[in-house]
């Protein structure tokens, strides 16, 4: 702020000589104090807007109540300033804010209080918004940018990732922003390293990483700017995606990772971005620019597929700053609005300190807003862009100039429910449609607000809900007013990998009664396997023949991630009968809803041991559980004198070699058993069950017909669910899922 305008502001507030803006920027808590003591809403009304949002940012730390006074008094206040506000102070607020804002106002409620147990709880609570480990950040009251984040699972996939990173004269930072990259959990990265002609010791510790075979280190001779840096890059690049990061950036373990996934998961985006906060280097606090938010989006988090970049060729190298923002609005222009994600997880940190590129007077971006380059570089780039949207024909800003251009489809508006934040391959399955993402605990005044009168409004409308994964209230408020609601869950023929490892799966269920597994009410699956003819419909009965064989003779299952092994090593000699006992995860809904009371993976055990005394007795836990994915409540672990503990992966068809009866509760696995002839027995109802192919426990008088387990397989397998092809998006049949996985395995 100049002199002029620091004198100007002063004389309008008239408090004693006392300067408003420079006490506020200087950071001084006695004049601070001072100022908002004496300062009447008069007076603020008098300044203006950007003086008197100053005052209040500055002031709400040393007197939060007074700043609370003078906020409401102010017309111009941003809601969300007042309701952090409001907050910090305990009270209630009227205006919802984004997503985890209440851990950050106490986060730097505590920083502020020195209460270092308060803040550690308050970061912890933030990330925990985002399903993220907290980072090790907090030293002594004070934020520092990176730091240890608890042991995090390796990805170990085909997909190579490059990460581009340019660095001039960083030697403070450099180090732990590559470390940062190198601890990513999706391993296969390369990250290329270009030093934009540095003058200190950036090139040296750089040096130490010459022989990472991960690490590709570029030496320009003068410093030319992070855009043409990044540009020289380029020809280095090898992976089919590509992202950035600034050298004084740090990155979450886990941000390649969250990045990638909905690129690989719909074919139809571009790009993807994620959000971060910065720190202040010399307070140690959360900074933002302008009020709020503390929260935002990160250019150079920009992760996209390779071909695009090559394509557009690359940044604009003619400018210092801004072209992050630049490209991300190309990419827009070029290939739609909705070819980018935004992820809203805080998937880096970022330094706020002088001397950078952002804080530079001329070019970067302070209190009072975007410096003049960067606000006349924005309008000359959306202008060009604006250009190219006429010539492409753009409806937002000019009619087509083929006015016979058919108008497209009206399209159907799906809202899902209880969908973690990685599934957005839902785009995929259903191209042609409207979708909102609702956040699985999201409240009802929040519902009310935002989604109750659109849902209403939308004609046609409907909703999906993974699971029972919705609240209550919303169920209840699409019965009162009879908007569908229809269930989700993974289909029977999934993937290579576990669903908890986050890869999409290849067929769906979707059920407009209940979920599939639940023996609580009728299932359109229920409902398809009790009245459809199976006799009549020859055609149907010799397709599902040859499917089930070759479904069994692949030795496919629902999971194919596990590699043969010798089956023979793992069982031993065959000396009497043999019983396989498969367990579960026991606090999932399939147990829940396909059994009544309680029952857990150790009483299975007990009851297959006191019929079979005289076999050996196998347990298999669940995959998820075996690889740590999932807690087991019970402890199985500790009947090894009744029963041997399967402790390797197995591939389920060779789990079933040579067994002679299966136990389960309620697990697909022992279909999968039933349709290779072995007799199976289930204590709960799942979908197969109740049929008279399995030793039912808990019979369901609704299923009062004989099927075969073909018919049950033809029901399930090939009328039930829907399939999509990974490869190209598109839907497709079970044979060609088969296929597909057949290949990769």
């Amino acid at each position: 702020m100049s002199e002029n305008r620091v004198k100007k502001a002063s004389q309008k507030a008239s408090l004693n000589g006392l300067s408003v803006v420079s006490a506020t920027q200087d950071w001084n808590m006695e004049a601070l104090k001072s100022t908002l003591e004496h300062i009447t809403p008069t007076e603020l009304n008098q300044l203006s807007r950007q003086d008197a949002l100053l005052v209040l940012t500055r002031g709400c730390v040393c007197d939060p109540q007074k700043a609370l006074f003078l906020a409401e008094a102010l017309p111009s206040c941003p809601k969300p300033f007042i309701a952090s506000l409001r907050m910090h102070l305990g009270q209630e607020i009227s205006t919802p804010l984004y997503r985890g804002a209440d851990a950050l106002v106490s986060l730097a409620s505590a920083l502020q209080n020195k209460d270092d147990r308060q803040a550690k709880n308050s970061l912890a609570a933030y990330y925990k918004h985002f399903n993220l480990p907290a980072p090790d950040i907090l030293r002594n009251n004070r934020l520092r940018i990176g730091g240890a984040v608890k042991k995090q699972k390796f990805i170990h996939a085909e997909t190579l990732v490059s990460i581009v990173m340019t660095a001039f004269n960083e030697e403070q930072y450099v180090e732990r922003a590559l470390k940062s990259l190198l601890n990513q959990t999706w391993r296969n990265i390369e990250v290329i390293v270009v030093d934009d002609g540095s003058t200190d010791a950036t090139a040296d510790i750089l040096e130490w990483f010459q022989q990472n075979s991960r690490v590709t280190l570029i030496f320009l001779p003068k410093n030319q700017g992070a855009y043409a840096a990044r540009n020289a890059a380029l020809p280095y690049v090898k992976g089919e995606y590509c992202t950035f990061q600034d050298a004084d950036d740090w990155s979450h373990p886990r941000r390649i990772e969250e990045q990638i996934l909905p690129l690989l998961c719909n074919s139809h985006l571009s790009a993807t971005l994620s959000k971060f906060f910065r720190i202040h280097v010399e307070t140690g606090f959360p900074y933002a620019q302008r009020i709020y938010p503390f929260h935002r989006l990160n250019p150079s988090s920009l992760m996209l597929r390779t071909e695009i970049l090559k394509q557009f060729g690359g940044f604009d190298a003619n400018t210092k700053v801004g072209a992050d923002s630049e490209f991300i609005d190309r990419i827009k222009t070029l290939k739609g609005e909705k070819s980018i994600y935004i992820l809203q997880a805080p998937l880096s940190l970022g330094a706020y300190r002088k001397g950078s590129l952002t804080t530079d007077a001329s070019l970067g971006i302070d209190d009072k807003g975007r410096s003049t380059y960067r606000e006349q570089y924005s309008k000359n780039y959306q202008k060009k862009h604006l250009t190219m949207r006429y010539v492409l024909g753009d409806k937002k800003t000019k009619k087509a100039k083929n006015a016979l251009t058919p108008k497209p489809l009206i399209k159907e508006t799906i809202y899902f429910i209880g969908f973690s934040p990685w599934k957005t391959y839902v785009y995929n399955w259903f191209p042609n449609s409207e979708i909102y993402f609702l956040k699985k605990n999201i409240r009802a005044w929040e519902f009310k607000l935002f989604y109750s009168r659109k849902l209403l409004r939308t004609v046609g409308a409907r909703v999906h809900i993974w699971g029972y994964k919705a609240p209550n209230h919303i169920r209840a408020f699409c019965d009162t007013h009879n908007i569908p609601v229809y269930y989700m869950e993974d289909g029977f023929i999934r993937s290579i990998e576990l669903g908890a490892k986050k890869q999409p799966p290849a067929s769906l269920t979707i059920d407009s009664l209940a979920p599939y597994y639940d023996a609580t009410q009728p299932t359109d699956l229920e409902n398809l396997l009790q009245h459809y003819d199976f006799a009549a419909d020859l055609r149907l009965m010799q397709r599902a023949e040859k499917v089930m064989k070759k479904f069994i003779e692949s030795n496919l299952s629902k999971y194919n991630h596990t590699k043969p092994v010798e089956i023979a090593n793992t069982y031993g000699k065959k000396n009497q009968r043999r019983v396989l006992v498969l367990g579960q995860v026991e606090d999932d809904d399939s147990i829940r809803y396909g059994h009544r009371g309680n029952i857990s993976n150790q009483t299975l055990i007990k009851l297959a041991y006191a019929e079979n005394s005289d076999a050996h007795i196998l347990y298999k836990p669940h995959p998820d559980v075996l690889h740590g994915l999932r807690e087991n409540r019970s402890h199985p672990e500790n009947l090894t004198s009744i029963c041997q503990i399967i402790t390797e992966d197995v591939p389920f068809a060779q789990a079933i070699e040579a067994i002679d009866h299966v136990y389960t509760i309620t697990s697909l696995a022992g279909f999968e058993a039933l349709i290779r002839g072995i007799p199976v027995t289930t204590l709960g109802c799942p979908f197969y069950a109740g049929w008279g192919a399995t030793d039912t426990r808990q019979p369901c008088s609704r299923r009062t017909r004989i099927l075969s387990p073909l018919e049950i397989f033809a029901g399930a397998y090939i009328l039930y669910p829907i399939y999509i092809d990974l490869e190209n998006g598109k839907r497709c049949e079970i044979e060609d899922v088969m296929r597909n996985l057949l290949l990769k395995m």
